[in-house]
């Protein structure tokens, strides 16, 4: 597949978005209890059953601060072949190769922030490497909210994929656990925004009266900002319906840009207020 990178600013940021890979989404997942005729205009199928959404992975240059908000599928490994059969995962571009492309140091990264620990956004922070798992990112601080991952070291489920990937980072003393809103770097702020998964959050991009919100997996699709009720099966519908509207309303009232993880790439627009309907809009900011 064709690589695809963009770059873009924000006020004073510098934002890099890649495409790290696809996947397609079951239908009946998504859109749990929605009538096809509901929102078969607006999603396009791959099959019968599934449609095709890209992983997208954002880097924010501010100033001195490299940051990187979520890491994509990663390298092949044991742990990623179950989600590759399941998925049909397509790799675009490994993380290594569009960093390196995107002229982004590996080495020079100050932060990885983690929207919530599913596999497609946590696998790449951490590679093979003699004989046993290393830090992906070895200087940089590791950000996630707590609720998820920490239940299978308990419970002994040391085969989940957050534990193999977020337990190397822990080990290393990169990994920090957060139980509030946190200022990662200045105007680079995580916000806890649970429903999707308990430790799930999303980031507030703040530069020169530019917002843009990085909503990770609180949409899976832009017609979910149209109807916020709408709710994947086994998400938990209060938490996510509130943390969706909170979203949407903030984004709304500050003009802000939104990031999709899972948008159609670059993964970027706007809000937009139509009657008593919000549509996001596809945007182009400027190029850098």
């Amino acid at each position: 597949m064709q690589n695809q990178i963009e770059t873009l600013e924000v006020g004073q940021f510098k934002l890099t978005i890649m495409c790290d890979s696809h996947l397609l989404l079951p239908v009946k997942w998504a859109f749990h209890g929605i009538k096809q005729q509901h929102w078969s205009s607006a999603v396009e199928l791959s099959s019968a059953n599934s449609f095709r959404c890209p992983v997208n992975v954002i880097h924010c240059e501010a100033g001195p601060h490299s940051v990187i908000i979520d890491t994509g599928i990663g390298e092949p490994h044991p742990t990623r072949k179950i989600y590759d059969a399941e998925f049909s995962l397509q790799q675009v571009v490994d993380l290594k190769t569009n960093l390196s492309q995107a002229g982004i140091e590996i080495a020079a990264v100050t932060a990885v922030i983690f929207s919530h620990s599913d596999w497609d956004h946590i696998m790449g922070a951490t590679v093979e490497g003699q004989g046993e798992r290393q830090p992906f990112f070895p200087q940089a601080r590791h950000f996630i909210m707590n609720g998820g991952w920490e239940h299978d070291e308990v419970t002994g489920a040391v085969d989940s994929v957050a534990n193999i990937h977020l337990s190397v980072l822990k080990k290393h003393g990169q990994l920090q656990l957060l139980d509030k809103m946190h200022t990662v770097a200045p105007g680079i702020t995580m916000i806890p925004s649970p429903g999707h998964a308990a430790e799930h959050a999303h980031v507030r991009l703040s530069s020169n009266q530019e917002t843009l919100f990085c909503s990770g997996d609180l949409f899976h699709h832009p017609i979910m900002i149209t109807h916020p009720d709408w709710i994947p099966y086994g998400n938990d519908r209060e938490n996510l319906l509130t943390s969706r509207q909170a979203v949407i309303a903030e984004a709304l009232d500050l003009n802000a840009y939104l990031f999709g993880a899972h948008f159609p790439f670059p993964g970027i627009g706007k809000l937009v207020k139509e009657h008593d309907l919000v549509k996001w809009v596809p945007t182009i900011i400027g190029h850098c």
